[in-house]
Order: structure tokens, then sequence, then C-alpha cells
């Protein structure tokens, strides 16, 4: 094997999956049959002497069974306090993980919890299991089977219920284990790894350059300078928070340039969600007849588009596939949404600023406009309160001094020096919105196609310009040329163009060119470059965002988080970690535990052929019943429903003849004086848990 075992890993995940199912050939553990799942503590005294206590759960009361199934390290290990739970996954097979534990003597971990629900307890709860990193002193984990890839592999609900239950079994036996998602990586309660990879679990490789600007609510930020608590945005322009951040140098790093002119520097494991080529072409297109019933040509990206589409690639994996084999570009990553910002008190309204900035005086509030808009700007100024003062008209120019501007805008800091304060740039998107659309409708232009372009011998405005349209969902490229008037040089001047896709003018006579259309081109930026470059310091951010992705740039550019395993952190979100904080344990107050015995008893003989748990069987039963109302035929009827309802009837009357049937048998078992079993109410039962399930 490649991977060398003496490396000393701090947790299962960093372990290449091959490598465990290696170490998984030849061995076995089968779950225990019913009612030999739970092992007391004396049937387990020969396995291992315990140097710290030895503290084992309940297994008979797991809602899918487990048993005691030591690693040679437990009762050598030193004793903990434990006081959190961290919920792992990207193990590979439960046998797998098992092996690798028993073999090296750099991890353990408490639980592995198999496909089934089935688990296994492998270290004592008393005793410290190094599976968290630098949290081993005060934590206990549960590992999590998978096939591999838990990108794409979600949680059963058998495992959903025995993390759950475990989970609050912990807190039982160990009453330090608060009740709450842990706030920091030393804080008691629930947590999954990814939550802090710095702290938890170590995690290189997935890394940006330190001088990446990351969009927050106060401004760009150098990657540098982004620390545990700061806010960030993800791809659908929602505030999220930074969890944790890890430093490193990356074995291979690259220059990432897309078709708008970005460029980011990234280490060859850092992770990226895409779209292919293929898969943008299939969303727009409408041209056959068996796309007619898709509706008419979209006009965005789903919301949802990361985690209905979207697949995680490394830069390495972008930059091995990054064309087709008849030359086109693969590789696309759809706009962010407009950034959700709260709106500021502003003291100059946005509009009339933008306004001015394009065409008004540097050292005074003198304005200017043709004599075909004047009217219009005239009226927005006076609904900002600003009634017009001298006015006058030449050559087809309106010149007008609105009253009381050029007093707001020597307070705002901006007349002499014209610029855009951070308070609009960063104000609500409405806000933000209505500056753009002063600055577009003096200084803009409405072109063919829906291209808008901005000009000005300002770069300071027109990167401002830059970061307006980025935030709001657009994608600009900036470029640089020279101004000439009349073949004389007047400097350099800045062209920020862009294909719209929402109105970025308010002037009618500009804002009727656009009629808004959608394309690839418009949707998205594709990367056309991935270049490799010297390696140098890098980090990299964990975010809490739902599908763990975060803006870079001030391009807003989508970017994913540290670890993998989306899927199953969105189901710790919003599944595992409610059912935790509410103590939920699937209970029935209103069985004695006799009933509850014979209950699970039946339930656990519930198997057919090709199954290996209830829960496997009631989904294939389900699906069986899915494929009889979607294809069965019943004399007598034109439809499945029709055939369904039919066949419900015939099985009301089997109902009948078994009540007449478990009359009889009562009435013989009350002969033979025993102690009569209430079949019905178990076979409600049975029926109420199994129609519960199909519900599911």
């Amino acid at each position: 094997m490649a991977f060398d075992l003496e490396q000393q890993p701090e947790c299962v995940a960093d372990v290449p999956f091959e490598v465990k199912e290696e170490l998984a050939e030849g061995h076995f553990e089968p779950d225990r049959p019913p009612g030999q799942r739970g092992l007391t503590a004396d049937a387990t005294a020969s396995v291992a002497a315990a140097a710290a206590p030895r503290i084992l759960v309940d297994f008979e009361s797991s809602p899918h069974g487990g048993h005691w199934r030591p690693l040679p390290e437990s009762g050598n290990e030193p004793a903990i306090s434990m006081r959190t739970v961290i919920h792992h996954s990207i193990v590979g097979s439960a046998e797998g993980a098992y092996q690798y534990f028993r073999g090296s003597t750099a991890i353990e971990s408490t639980f592995i919890v198999k496909k089934n629900g089935y688990f296994w307890q492998i270290m004592s709860l008393g005793e410290q299991a190094d599976a968290n990193f630098r949290a081993n002193a005060f934590a206990g984990s549960i590992e999590t089977e998978d096939n591999g890839n838990p990108d794409n592999d979600p949680w059963t609900p058998a495992q959903i219920d025995t993390l759950v239950w475990l989970s609050l079994e912990m807190r039982r036996l160990r009453p330090r284990i608060a009740r709450r998602k842990c706030r920091t990586w030393t804080d008691a309660g629930l947590g999954y790894h990814t939550l802090f990879p710095g702290q938890w679990t170590n995690v290189p490789g997935k890394l940006l350059a330190l001088d990446t600007a990351v969009p927050t609510p106060d401004g760009l930020l150098p990657l540098r300078d982004v620390r545990v608590g700061s806010t960030v945005f993800d791809e659908q322009g929602q505030p999220c928070r930074v969890t944790a951040v890890y430093d490193d140098v990356p074995e291979r790093a690259y220059r990432l340039t897309f078709n708008d002119g970005t460029e980011v520097l990234a280490g060859g494991e850092h992770q990226w969600v895409t779209l292919t080529s293929g898969q943008v072409i299939g969303y727009l297109r409408r041209d056959r007849p068996r796309d007619r019933h898709r509706g008419p040509k979209p006009t965005a990206f789903p919301r949802d588009w990361a985690a209905r589409w979207g697949s995680v690639r490394t830069t390495d994996d972008l930059a091995a596939t990054l064309r087709t084999r008849r030359g086109g570009y693969v590789h696309n990553l759809p706009l962010a949404a407009p950034l959700d910002l709260p709106p500021r008190r502003l003291p100059v309204d946005p509009y009339v600023l933008g306004a001015w900035l394009g065409d008004g005086g540097s050292r005074d509030a003198i304005m200017w406009a043709a004599e075909r808009d004047a009217g219009y700007l005239i009226g927005r100024f006076r609904a900002a309160g600003y009634p017009v003062g001298a006015c006058g008209l030449r050559k087809g120019v309106v010149d007008w001094r609105p009253l009381g501007l050029e007093r707001d805008l020597r307070l705002l800091g901006v007349l002499g020096d014209k610029h855009i304060p951070a308070d609009y740039l960063y104000g609500s998107e409405s806000q933000r919105l209505a500056l753009l659309q002063g600055l577009m409708d003096t200084d803009g232009y409405a072109g063919r196609g829906d291209e808008v372009e901005f000009c000005s011998t300002s770069e300071r405005l027109a990167e401002a310009v830059v970061w307006l349209a980025a935030s709001l969902g657009q994608r600009p490229r900036i470029t640089k040329g020279v101004a000439r008037l009349e073949g004389i040089d007047h400097g350099p001047k800045y062209r920020v163009r862009w294909r719209a896709t929402r109105q970025v003018f308010a002037l009618s006579r500009k804002a009727g060119k656009l009629t808004e259309t959608w394309t690839r081109e418009s949707g998205s930026r594709i990367l056309v470059r991935c270049d490799p470059v010297p390696v140098l310091p890098m980090r990299c951010l964990t975010v809490d965002s739902p599908n763990s992705m975060y803006l870079i740039t001030d391009r807003c550019l989508p970017t994913h988080n540290t670890c993998p395993g989306t899927i199953r952190k969105r189901q710790w979100a919003n599944t595992v970690l409610p059912r935790f904080l509410r103590g939920e344990i699937e209970e029935d107050d209103d069985m004695t535990p006799e009933q509850a015995r014979q209950l699970r008893a039946v339930y656990q003989a519930l198997i057919v052929p090709g199954t290996i748990s209830p829960e496997q069987t009631v989904n294939i039963l389900f699906e069986r019943v899915r494929a009889i109302e979607d294809a069965m035929t019943v004399p007598g009827t034109t439809t499945a429903e029709e055939a369904f309802n039919l066949l419900f009837a015939r099985v009301r009357r089997i109902e009948n003849l078994v009540e007449q049937l478990a009359e009889s048998t009562a009435a013989a078992t009350e002969g033979a004086g025993e102690a009569a079993v209430d079949y019905e109410r178990l076979a409600d039962k049975v029926a109420e848990r199994l129609a519960g399930k199909l519900a599911e």
C-alpha cells in the first residue's frame, strides 16, 4: 500500500478508503441474533481488563441492536471525563474501519454504526478513544458506515435512529455531556466532525491563497484576516458563520482563470461545486419534443442547484478535466444570488449619489443631463428632497443645481473626491440596486443582446461598479483602454461590461432596451484555464452554510467548504441534532414492557428474503406496493388505483376471517388455562408501526 500506516493520522476520515477495505478482507463480524445482542459486563470480563472504568451502553434497549466488540487497546487507555459527543463519517465499511482501528496504535473510536443501524461499542465510555484530534481528552466519537463516498451516500433511517439513541444514551451515562450543539471545539454537547476541522480532525490540503478576498457584511477581507466567528456569505447570498480556520502549505497549487477574468490561487485538494457543460445545456434545452413538458426556457438556475446537481471536485480534478474531447470547456460555476445585507442609514439617497457620481460636478453639486433625460432625473432628485435651484439649457444639455445636495455631499466626504462610501457598497439589495441604477442611468450604456456597459476614467469608481454588479448576482468584466476625444489622449478609461439578467436601469429610454434574457454565459462562470504555480502558504475555512459553500473574491465566486460529506452534514443539522435536542426516542407509553417485548420480537421477525433488517424489509415491501400500483392489472379494473382498491377490499375480507379465527383461538387458549396473548392488540400495533414506516 502506498499509504504509510505509521504516519499516525488523527481521524479515520484521513485514511484512504482502499486501505480500510483491504484491511477488512477476510474479516467479518455478524450481527448478533435477536435476544443475544447485549453482552453483560460479566460475559465480557475476560475480553479486556479495564484500567479505566468500563462503561457500556444498554444494548437491549437500542432501536436496532448492538454488542460489545472491544479493541485490543480497550482497558489500556487513560480515563477521561467525557463531555462531548462527535459524529463521524467517511469511514467506508464498518468492518474496514474496525480492522484499521484494531491494527493501528494511532486512533480508536467509541462506536461504529452499520448501515442497518446495528452498532458495535469498541471502547468504554470511561476511557480515551483517539479519533478526535485535539478533543481526545474529553470527547467520545461515533463512526458511521458509508460506501466510501459520503457526498452521495446519506445516512439510512436506521443509522439516524441509532445515532440519536447512542448520543442520548451516552448523555445518560455521562451527565457532563450537554444537550446542545457545541459552540466551540472545547464546548460540551453534540457536534459533527467537520464543524471544527483544525481541532476535531486533521484535514489539510483544501486551501486558498492568504490574500484571497472574502466578502463580509463590512467589506472585503483578505483570507488571512478571517477568523472563527466571522460572518461570510454562501452561494444563496445568505450570511453564514466561520466555524474553523486551518493554515497549511499544499502539495500542489494552481491559478484558476474564469471567462470573466476572475483569477484564484488554490491548492490541488481545494474543493469546488461545479456543473458540467452537458448539465447546463440539458437544463436550458427546450427545442426537442421531449422537452416541451418542461415549460418555458428557465431564467435562472434553481436556488438549490448545488444540492440538486452540483458535484464536489478538487482543483486537481478540474485541471485534469478542463476541456471536452471536442475542445469545449467543461466546468461551470453558477452565479451567486444577490447578497442579503441589512439596510443602512444613508444620508444621501443612493440613486441621487449614483447619478451625481456619473454626471455631477466633482467640486460642487451641479448636474448635467441630456435634454431628453433631464425631466426624469430632476424628478428623482426632487423626490429625494433636493429641489431645483438655478437651471439652464445649452446645446441640448440641461444643467441644474439641486438645493441642499452640496452640503450633504461635503458631510459625506465625497465632494472633491468622487468615490462610493462603504455604507453604500454594503447596503441592502434595494439600496445597492438604486445606487447602480443611478450610475448606469448617467454613465451606462444599453447595447444589443442585453449587454450593458459602464464607462469611467476613474478606476476606483469602475471597481466599485464591478462589486455592485457582482453582489447583485451579475457577472461583470472590467477592461482598461485609452480615453480619446477628437484624437487627443485623455488618459486611461475603464469599461465594465456584462449581460444583464435583471433591470439595472431606471431611465425608461435605456431600460426598454433590455429583455432580461438568460443564457449559460450570463448565468455562470466558465473555467477556461487551470495552470500550476509554485506552492505558497494557504488557508481553508469551515462554514455552517447548508451546502458547505461560501463566496470569495470581489466577483462573489462560490467555492466549497473544507470537508466532504455535505449530504450527511445536512442530515446531521436538520434531523439528528434536532432529535437530540428534543431528547426524542421512539417509545409507546401505552404499552406494557411485556407487550413492547412481544412487539419487538414480531418486528424483528418481519424479514423477507433478500433483506437483513426490518428496515430493509419495509423498504422492499414499499417498493413492491408501488410496483403493484403502477403495473398490476386486476380483472374488472381499468386503473392501478381501482386495482388497489379492489385488493384492499379483499384484504378486509381476509381480516374478518382472521378475527373469527382469533376468537376461536382465544377460546381454546382460555379453555387450556393459559394466559391469553392479546393478538388483536399486537396486530394493531404492528400495523401501526408498519404504516408509520411506509408513511416515512
